[in-house]
């Protein structure tokens, strides 16, 4: 039994104690991974949870959960986002490595640098702080190229047109495939009404509550910067399973990112994007591409990325 599982039946199956105690005593990363178990268990996993809510190292995320169960948004002290942050950052530490550590916790301090979320890791209070503000620490100072600072442009045409339609986009390399999916429905005027999903090589991303088939990979945790690892360029992305609008998405560049740009940013395009409903007794126009209204719509989302 890994220590995610273990953490959720010693708190789902034992008395509030020892067990609850040694649950909390776990690895950041074994508690991350129970988190996960704990919310795909939906409803039952409520009394695991509420047993927890006041024991160190268990009560943010516990409290965070039961939050939404009730219906409710958890409203984060700074000492709580702060915890939070460095308990996602430990995890990382234990996987991916300390690049995706810094990027973990950017992207909980919007805005801020590195050195100010050095200072938000030394005033956690977690356990794991001192580590994680020292693996941190030592990969910036080591000289290697964080992703934070990557910026990927990227072309996003649509397959099987002529006159070729297609966008020049430059975006974050840390943003997740969910968020590339909102940056495509903006470049291409979709209205989200419809299912999509990723391809890439032979693995399937997608929004799993679609429950689509063959598709098992979470795009809201995958970053594109691990799908695009290596010798894989180019993704697929299908919107509106039914009429199957398929894009084309080619890595152009990988660049560095500038302080005075805002991203995600369209740079350049070709041709209007065709009429997502065409009906033949109400024909319509597609709509001229507006490129000053889709980059004020991309600023728009940057504090979701």
């Amino acid at each position: 039994m890994d220590g995610g599982a273990a953490m959720v039946a010693a708190t789902t199956t034992g008395r509030r104690g020892t067990r609850t105690a040694a649950a909390a005593d776990l690895s950041a990363a074994a508690r991350v991974a129970a988190g996960d178990i704990a919310d795909d268990l939906g409803e039952r996993a409520i009394a695991a949870w509420q047993a927890v809510a006041d024991v160190p190292n268990l009560r943010v995320p516990a409290q965070v959960t039961l939050s939404y169960h009730r219906g409710k948004p958890f409203v984060f002290s700074p000492a709580d986002a702060r915890w939070l942050a460095v308990e996602f950052a430990a995890a990382a530490l234990d996987g991916p490595g300390p690049d995706e550590a810094l990027a973990l916790l950017t992207d909980r301090f919007p805005d801020e640098t590195v050195e100010a979320c050095l200072a938000a890791v030394a005033g956690s209070d977690h356990p794991d702080a001192d580590r994680v503000a020292s693996a941190v620490r030592a990969f910036v100072d080591s000289g290697a190229v964080a992703s934070i600072n990557q910026v990927y442009q990227l072309k996003v045409a649509l397959t099987r047109w002529r006159p070729p339609i297609w966008r020049r986009v430059r975006v974050p390399a840390t943003m997740t495939l969910g968020d590339l999916h909102s940056v495509i429905q903006i470049l291409f005027g979709w209205d989200g009404d419809h299912l999509h999903q990723f391809r890439a090589g032979t693995r399937h991303y997608s929004d799993l509550n679609f429950n689509l088939e063959d598709v098992n990979l979470d795009e809201f945790t995958t970053r594109l910067r691990s799908v695009l690892a290596g010798t894989t360029k180019k993704i697929q992305y299908e919107y509106d399973l039914g009429a199957s609008w398929w894009h084309e998405i080619t890595l152009e560049q990988v660049l560095e990112r500038k302080p005075d740009t805002t991203y995600p940013v369209c740079t350049a395009f070709a041709g209007d994007s065709p009429v997502e409903y065409s009906y033949e007794e109400d024909p319509r126009e597609p709509e001229t591409f507006d490129l000053a209204e889709v980059n004020r719509r991309l600023a728009g989302t940057r504090e979701d990325l």
